[in-house]
Protein backbone atom coordinates (compact mmCIF):
# COMPACT_ATOMS: atom_id res chain seq x y z
CA UNK A 1 0.00 0.00 0.00
CA UNK A 2 1.46 3.26 -0.89
CA UNK A 3 0.56 6.20 2.21
CA UNK A 4 0.82 9.77 1.44
CA UNK A 5 1.00 12.37 4.00
CA UNK A 6 -0.56 15.79 3.40
CA UNK A 7 2.40 18.45 3.39
CA UNK A 8 0.04 21.92 2.73
CA UNK A 9 -3.35 22.18 1.90
CA UNK A 10 -5.68 25.14 0.32
CA UNK A 11 -6.87 24.89 -2.97
CA UNK A 12 -5.34 22.12 -3.60
CA UNK A 13 -3.67 19.30 -1.26
CA UNK A 14 -0.22 18.84 -1.71
CA UNK A 15 0.74 15.49 -0.73
CA UNK A 16 4.11 13.20 -0.59
CA UNK A 17 5.07 10.01 0.01
CA UNK A 18 5.41 8.14 3.56
CA UNK A 19 8.37 5.85 3.43
CA UNK A 20 8.42 2.38 5.05
CA UNK A 21 9.54 3.64 7.97
CA UNK A 22 7.32 6.47 8.29
CA UNK A 23 9.47 9.25 7.22
CA UNK A 24 8.94 11.83 4.72
CA UNK A 25 11.70 12.69 2.74
CA UNK A 26 9.19 15.89 1.45
CA UNK A 27 8.48 17.17 4.53
CA UNK A 28 12.09 16.89 6.02
CA UNK A 29 13.08 18.99 2.92
CA UNK A 30 10.42 21.63 4.04
CA UNK A 31 11.24 21.24 7.73
CA UNK A 32 13.53 24.14 8.69
CA UNK A 33 15.09 22.41 11.65
CA UNK A 34 17.19 20.16 9.30
CA UNK A 35 19.06 23.20 7.79
CA UNK A 36 22.39 23.47 8.24
CA UNK A 37 22.72 26.21 8.13
CA UNK A 38 20.91 30.39 7.62
CA UNK A 39 21.68 29.98 3.87
CA UNK A 40 20.13 26.66 3.83
CA UNK A 41 17.39 27.32 6.14
CA UNK A 42 16.43 30.61 3.79
CA UNK A 43 16.65 27.90 0.79
CA UNK A 44 13.98 25.38 2.71
CA UNK A 45 12.02 28.66 3.95
CA UNK A 46 11.77 29.54 0.24
CA UNK A 47 10.55 26.22 -0.92
CA UNK A 48 8.20 26.58 1.71
CA UNK A 49 6.25 29.48 0.19
CA UNK A 50 6.16 27.97 -3.23
CA UNK A 51 4.60 24.92 -2.10
CA UNK A 52 2.10 27.06 -0.41
CA UNK A 53 1.65 29.02 -3.53
CA UNK A 54 1.38 26.29 -5.31
CA UNK A 55 -1.70 24.91 -3.29
CA UNK A 56 -2.80 27.96 -3.48
CA UNK A 57 -3.02 28.14 -6.98
CA UNK A 58 -1.28 31.29 -7.47
CA UNK A 59 2.37 30.37 -8.20
CA UNK A 60 3.05 31.54 -11.50
CA UNK A 61 5.09 29.75 -14.26
CA UNK A 62 8.78 30.89 -14.39
CA UNK A 63 12.76 29.85 -13.90
CA UNK A 64 11.29 28.56 -9.92
CA UNK A 65 8.17 26.68 -11.11
CA UNK A 66 7.74 24.89 -14.82
CA UNK A 67 6.99 21.95 -16.74
CA UNK A 68 10.00 19.69 -17.29
CA UNK A 69 8.29 17.15 -19.13
CA UNK A 70 5.01 15.06 -20.15
CA UNK A 71 2.34 15.66 -16.84
CA UNK A 72 6.06 16.35 -14.84
CA UNK A 73 6.79 19.71 -13.19
CA UNK A 74 9.74 21.31 -10.99
CA UNK A 75 9.72 24.14 -8.26
CA UNK A 76 13.05 25.15 -7.33
CA UNK A 77 14.72 27.02 -4.73
CA UNK A 78 18.64 27.36 -4.62
CA UNK A 79 20.02 24.11 -5.23
CA UNK A 80 16.98 22.16 -4.43
CA UNK A 81 14.56 20.86 -7.03
CA UNK A 82 11.68 19.26 -5.87
CA UNK A 83 9.74 17.33 -8.48
CA UNK A 84 5.75 16.88 -8.94
CA UNK A 85 2.32 15.96 -10.87
CA UNK A 86 -0.88 16.95 -10.37
CA UNK A 87 -4.03 14.02 -10.01
CA UNK A 88 -8.02 14.97 -10.45
CA UNK A 89 -9.79 16.20 -7.28
CA UNK A 90 -7.44 19.37 -7.08
CA UNK A 91 -4.12 17.15 -5.92
CA UNK A 92 -0.64 17.58 -6.15
CA UNK A 93 1.78 14.66 -5.56
CA UNK A 94 5.28 15.48 -4.75
CA UNK A 95 7.50 12.62 -5.85
CA UNK A 96 10.86 13.73 -4.79
CA UNK A 97 13.20 16.13 -4.39
CA UNK A 98 17.13 16.73 -4.88
CA UNK A 99 20.06 18.51 -5.09
CA UNK A 100 20.87 20.33 -8.40
CA UNK A 101 23.99 19.26 -9.78
CA UNK A 102 23.43 21.04 -13.09
CA UNK A 103 21.23 23.55 -14.77
CA UNK A 104 19.14 21.20 -16.23
CA UNK A 105 16.91 18.37 -14.34
CA UNK A 106 19.04 14.84 -15.26
CA UNK A 107 17.18 12.22 -17.02
CA UNK A 108 17.41 10.23 -14.40
CA UNK A 109 15.31 12.15 -12.13
CA UNK A 110 12.91 12.93 -14.94
CA UNK A 111 13.01 9.31 -14.94
CA UNK A 112 11.87 8.65 -11.31
CA UNK A 113 9.52 11.01 -10.90
CA UNK A 114 7.69 9.36 -14.13
CA UNK A 115 7.87 5.93 -12.30
CA UNK A 116 6.78 7.60 -9.22
CA UNK A 117 3.60 8.85 -10.95
CA UNK A 118 2.82 5.60 -12.95
CA UNK A 119 3.17 4.01 -9.79
CA UNK A 120 0.71 5.68 -8.08
CA UNK A 121 -1.83 5.69 -10.89
CA UNK A 122 -1.60 2.03 -10.60
CA UNK A 123 -2.46 1.80 -6.71
CA UNK A 124 -5.06 4.07 -7.72
CA UNK A 125 -6.60 2.11 -10.27
CA UNK A 126 -6.18 -1.47 -7.55
CA UNK A 127 -7.47 0.62 -4.39
CA UNK A 128 -4.10 0.33 -2.53
CA UNK A 129 -3.63 4.00 -1.80
CA UNK A 130 -4.26 6.09 1.57
CA UNK A 131 -3.62 9.88 1.91
CA UNK A 132 -2.87 10.51 5.68
CA UNK A 133 -4.20 14.28 6.76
Amino acid sequence: MLIYVLIYEDVFSVYALEKDDGSCDIAELLDISYSKNKEDGNLRAAMVRRIQGLAKGNLPISNVHHSIDKDIWQISSGKYRLLYFYDAGRRIICTHYFVKGKDKTPRKEINKAQKHRDDYFKAQKENTIRFKD
